[in-house]
Parts: C-alpha cells; structure tokens; sequence
C-alpha cells in the first residue's frame, strides 16, 4: 500500500500475469516465425513436466500459458502466466547444457500458438540485437517476479497480497450499472487465486468474505469486483 492508502500497481501479482510482451518487434516476430517451428496446444494441454530435456526455446505467438511448480503433496504454485511475446525456457537453453532439463510445469491456459527455437534457428536470430535484448528482458523480468514473490510471501498479509492481485486484475473503467464498483479482467476461482499466492484455498475463502464484508470487495453474479476507492 502507498503512501495515499492505495495499493501499488506495479506489484508482483500484476508482474505474475504478464499481459505485456517481452518481444514486440514486428520485424523479429517475423524472423521467429521464419526460421522456428509452429506449435499448436488446446486449452489445458501440458507442454513441459519436470525432467524434460530442453532443446529449444519456445516463444508464444498468441494464447497463454502458466508456468507452475508443485511439491510431493500435489499442492500447485504459480510462478507466471505468460502471454503472447514471451519466451519459455531460453534461460536453460541459453546456458547450452546438453543436459538440461525442465524444472517446472507448462500449461496451455487457453489455444496457443508457439514457435520452438531450435539451436540452429538461435544461432540465426541470435545475430539481431534486437531478438538477443528481448530474450535478456524475459530473463530478466522473470527473475524480478521470482524475487518479489519471495519478498511478498515473507512480508505481507494475505489480505494485502490477494487485495493486490485483484486490483491489479482490475478494469480500468467500472461498472456500467453501478461506477462504485470495477470489474475483473480475469475471472479467478478460490482455488486460482490461492494457486497464484501459494495460499490455502480456505484461507482465500475466510479473506474474500472478510473484504466483502468491510464493502472493499463484493460478488455480484459469481463474480469479484472492487470498490473504486482501492483504485
């Protein structure tokens, strides 16, 4: 929270959700289109498990996919959910050990498009600056969002941790029947929310009723929205 009782958009759950591109030059989209491999997945397909060797660099066209680790129990962690101009997996193929191999889970979060970057096609697109800055922004950026994480699940409360991740899944203009209230872009069960925040499900629970009833937040035809006073 600022300095004015609102929440900082700028936030590690906004960062979690990446609905901007790390790449989006049209020039190099092309080149990746031209010299990778498509891809197609349905909704729900997993695309990495644990163990997989890496030998290419996948960049999502369109579509999304969320990038998880789970523990022994089979509770499930977000690490990210990537939209269309993100790379996957450039940092183990970049290191350039024949032996590497993927540690966490992809899931295809709707239909996706994407190009693998095999290491013939990198050797290609490796000579354009321009293609090699967007593989260090993805990097980079993913590295950021690791370390808020730790910083948020060590220091905040889970109610300013699930408040930030709504609000930064808010929509810009409110309600068109009511402008007290602002709708979601995305529309999170219990269980997604407390997957995003390594959270118990219950936990979410007893927080979103508690913040309802305070008036921050209120569902309205089984969907969350936020009270404009947040924003």
């Amino acid at each position: 929270m600022n300095n004015n009782g609102k929440y900082d958009l700028d936030s590690n759950c906004k960062s979690l959700i990446m609905d901007y591109p790390a790449c989006d030059n049209p020039e190099i989209i092309d080149s990746i289109m031209k010299h990778g491999k498509k891809q197609s997945y349905k909704k729900g397909t997993i695309i990495t498990t644990p163990g997989d060797q890496i030998d290419s660099i996948k960049f999502l066209y369109s579509g999304k996919i969320k990038v998880v680790m789970n523990d022994s129990f089979g509770y499930e962690k977000v690490l990210y959910i990537l939209s269309n101009g993100w790379f996957l997996r450039e940092g183990l193929f970049i290191n350039n050990r024949l032996t590497s191999t993927a540690k966490n889970t992809t899931y295809a979060e709707e239909e996706c498009i994407v190009y693998l970057i095999d290491r013939p096609a990198y050797e290609i697109l490796s000579k354009e600056t321009d293609f090699l800055q967007s593989l260090i922004k993805s990097c980079t950026i993913k590295r950021s969002v690791l370390v808020n994480e730790i910083n948020n699940m060590t220091f905040m409360s889970a109610r300013d941790r699930i408040l930030q991740l709504l609000i930064a899944s808010s929509q810009k203009n409110p309600d068109k029947m009511d402008s007290q209230w602002h709708n979601l872009k995305h529309k999170y069960s219990h269980q997604d929310m407390a997957s995003i925040l390594g959270m118990n499900r219950v936990t979410v629970s007893k927080v979103i009723t508690a913040l309802c009833k305070t008036g921050e937040l209120r569902v309205l035809n089984q969907k969350i929205q936020i009270n404009h006073k947040l924003l």
